[in-house]
C-alpha cells in the first residue's frame, strides 16, 4: 500500500469504543489489584497454645527425657522416663508372696492336699496320744517312787543330826560325819529332782491333754476348717493382687506420655535429677486452645485495631483460616528467631489473633508453627479517631 492510500478495513466506531472500554476495564482491574495489594499486609506469625506442666505422679529419678526444648510431639509419644527402685523391689516381693499363696491355694483345693492335711492331723493326734500315755506312765512311776525318796531324805537328815550330836560328844569321827552329810545331801537332791520332774510331767500331761482335745475337735470339723483355710488364702491372695495392681499403676506412671499434640517449651528436670510426687518435669504447649501472634511494624500499628478480620495461611493447609485481632500489644518486641538481613533488628508490636473455628485450627495448626497472616491495612483517614496506642483485653 502506498503512502496516502486508505487502509482496506478501517475500524468502525463501535470497535473503537469496545477497545477503549476494554482498556479502561483493564486499567481499573490493575489499579484495583494494586490498591487491594497495598491495603493488605502479610505478616509473619507463630501459633501459640495453652502452656501446661507435665508432672510426675510419684517420687522418682529422671532417667531419660525423650524431647528437647522447642521439639514438637504427637499424642501418645513418650516424653519422660522415670525410675523408682523402691517400687520395683516392693513389686518383686509381692510377686513372690503371690506365687507362694497361689501354690498353697492349689494344694489345699486339690484332693491330694485334702488327704495329706487329714493324714498329718491324724498322725499328730497319734503322736500326741503316745506321748501322753508315756508321760502318764512316767508320772505314775514317779508318784510311787516319791514316798520312798521322801522317807530316805528324812532318815538321812535325822542321821546327820544325830551324827552332829555324837561328834560333839567325841563319839563319832569327822569322816563318819562327812559321810552322813553326803548321804543326806544326795537324798535331798534326789527328792527335789523327783518333785521337779513330777511338776514337769504334770504340766506335760495337762498340755498334751489340751492339745489332743483341740486336735480331736479339728478332726471333727476338718471339712469346715479346710474351707476356712481356703477362704483365708483366697482373701490374702486378693489382697496381694490389689497391692500388686497399685504398685504396677505407680510404676506405669513413671513413663510420662503425651495426651495431646504439642511442643516442649522448657525442661524443668534433667536426667539424674530427683523429682518429687506432683512436681513438674516439663513445660509444654498444647493445642487445646490455639491462637496466633503476628508481628507488625511499629510504624504501622496505627492502621490496625482489635476486631479487624485476619486470614491465617499455614504451609501444610490448603485453605485459609479466618480470625480477628483480639489485642494489639503495645510492648515492642523483636521478631522471634535469628535477625533477618533485610529486616535487621526492627521492633514489632504483637497482634494477638483469635481464630473463628477452633476445631479447624487444631486440625490444621500446631503450637510454635510458623504461619503467614494477612491483615487489612486501614487507611489513615479511615482510622483517624483511633489513637496510636491501642489498649484492649488480654490475649487468650
Amino acid at each position: 500500500m502506498r503512502l496516502g492510500d486508505r487502509p482496506p478495513n478501517p475500524l468502525t466506531a463501535q470497535q473503537k469504543r469496545a477497545i477503549k472500554l476494554a482498556a479502561v476495564v483493564g486499567g481499573v482491574v490493575v489499579l484495583g489489584s494494586i490498591l487491594i495489594r497495598a491495603s493488605y499486609r502479610e505478616l509473619p506469625g507463630y501459633v501459640v497454645g495453652s502452656e501446661i506442666q507435665i508432672s510426675s505422679a510419684v517420687e522418682a529419678i529422671v532417667t531419660e527425657v525423650h524431647r528437647r526444648e522447642n521439639e514438637p510431639y504427637r499424642r501418645g509419644d513418650k516424653l519422660v522416663t522415670l525410675e523408682n527402685r523402691g517400687l520395683q523391689t516392693q513389686l518383686e516381693g509381692i510377686e513372690r508372696d503371690l506365687d507362694e499363696l497361689t501354690r498353697s491355694l492349689a494344694i489345699e483345693q486339690s484332693r491330694d492336699g485334702f488327704e495329706r492335711r487329714r493324714f498329718d492331723l491324724e498322725s499328730s493326734i497319734d503322736t500326741d496320744q503316745s506321748e501322753l500315755l508315756t508321760s502318764r506312765a512316767e508320772l505314775s512311776s514317779l508318784e510311787q517312787l516319791l514316798p520312798g525318796l521322801s522317807e530316805w531324805r528324812d532318815l538321812s537328815a535325822e542321821r546327820l543330826r544325830r551324827g552332829q550330836e555324837l561328834m560333839a560328844q567325841d563319839a563319832l569321827t569327822l569322816t563318819e560325819l562327812n559321810e552322813r552329810r553326803r548321804v543326806a545331801m544326795e537324798a535331798d537332791s534326789r527328792y527335789q529332782e523327783a518333785v521337779a520332774k513330777r511338776v514337769m510331767l504334770e504340766g506335760r500331761v495337762k498340755r498334751l491333754g489340751q492339745i489332743l482335745g483341740f486336735e480331736r475337735q479339728r478332726l471333727g470339723r476338718f471339712n469346715e476348717e479346710r474351707t476356712d483355710l481356703i477362704t483365708e488364702l483366697e482373701l490374702k491372695r486378693r489382697e496381694k493382687e490389689g497391692q500388686r495392681d497399685e504398685i504396677q499403676l505407680a510404676i506405669s506412671r513413671l513413663n510420662l506420655y503425651a495426651t495431646e499434640d504439642g511442643i516442649v517449651t522448657k525442661l524443668l528436670r534433667r536426667p539424674g535429677e530427683l523429682v518429687a510426687s506432683g512436681e513438674p518435669v516439663l513445660l509444654v504447649m498444647r493445642d487445646e486452645q490455639l491462637w496466633v501472634e503476628a508481628y507488625l511494624k511499629v510504624a504501622e500499628k496505627k492502621y490496625v485495631r482489635p476486631g479487624d478480620p485476619v486470614e491465617v495461611v499455614a504451609p501444610a493447609y490448603s485453605g485459609t483460616l479466618k480470625g480477628r485481632v483480639m489485642t494489639v500489644r503495645p510492648k515492642l518486641e523483636p521478631l522471634p528467631g535469628p535477625p533477618s538481613a533485610l529486616l535487621g533488628q526492627q521492633n514489632y508490636v504483637v497482634l494477638v489473633i483469635a481464630l473463628d473455628d477452633p476445631a479447624a485450627a487444631r486440625s490444621a495448626l500446631s503450637p510454635a508453627q510458623e504461619v503467614t497472616t494477612r491483615v487489612r491495612r486501614r487507611l489513615l483517614g479511615e482510622d483517624q479517631a483511633i489513637a496510636d496506642g491501642v489498649q484492649s483485653p488480654q490475649s487468650p
